[in-house]
């Protein structure tokens, strides 16, 4: 179920643990007895899928786009960094190691002002993107590339979209939470977004 992020209570947020590998495991979010949560996002620019470069050497490395943070969302986002880095719920999470722990916020700060990173969906045998991409006219069937989903959500584009929290990951006495990008709806190159085409009023 999708959940308007501004009206979402992160207190209904539990977790489970899952094992990945024989040393490693990641925290599963769950709303309820439910999936993992869904949110949607009203409009907001997107710093596009980053450049290849130094920092993003492989087209793996830049699998994620990033969302300009403003007004209501951010309040929101910054809430929920504090729910997540507080020490109670690094007890929560680590038990009695808690306090060793390091949060990785969601809000970080650029030059463009406070963003968030937010992953897109992979197929895991071929590697091909299944983030969805649509205007008013339908769903674009060339996104499911680096290079077509670049072309369809370029830099300083509007999106509204709909993400999913998937996961908590540790590393290295660090934890933070991945949010990967479900759909997005391009408002740029179409003024008008009809919101039941894929979201909610």
């Amino acid at each position: 179920m999708v959940s308007k992020f501004e009206k979402f209570d992160v207190s209904s947020l539990s977790f489970e643990e899952v094992q990945v590998s024989l040393r490693d495991s990641v925290l599963l979010p769950r709303v309820g007895s439910g999936e993992c949560p869904l949110f949607q996002l009203p409009y907001l620019v997107t710093l596009g899928v980053p450049k290849q470069g130094k920092f993003f050497p492989t087209e793996k490395d830049r699998l994620f786009v990033q969302l300009v943070l403003e007004g209501e969302v951010l309040g929101n986002f910054k809430a929920l960094d504090e729910f997540l880095g507080s020490e109670a719920f690094k007890q929560k999470l680590f038990g009695a190691q808690g306090a060793t722990y390091e949060y990785s916020p969601i809000v970080k700060q650029g030059p463009r002002g406070e963003h968030m990173k937010i992953k897109l969906q992979t197929n895991h045998e071929n590697g091909k993107i299944t983030t969805k991409v649509c205007t008013t006219e339908g769903d674009f069937d060339d996104v499911d590339t680096l290079q077509g989903f670049e072309k369809r959500v370029p830099y300083n584009s509007t999106i509204r979209t709909i993400i999913k929290l998937v996961k908590v990951w540790t590393v290295n006495k660090k934890y933070g939470v991945t949010f990967k990008l479900v759909r997005a709806g391009v408002l740029k190159l179409f003024p008008v977004l009809e919101p039941s085409v894929i979201f909610m009023d």
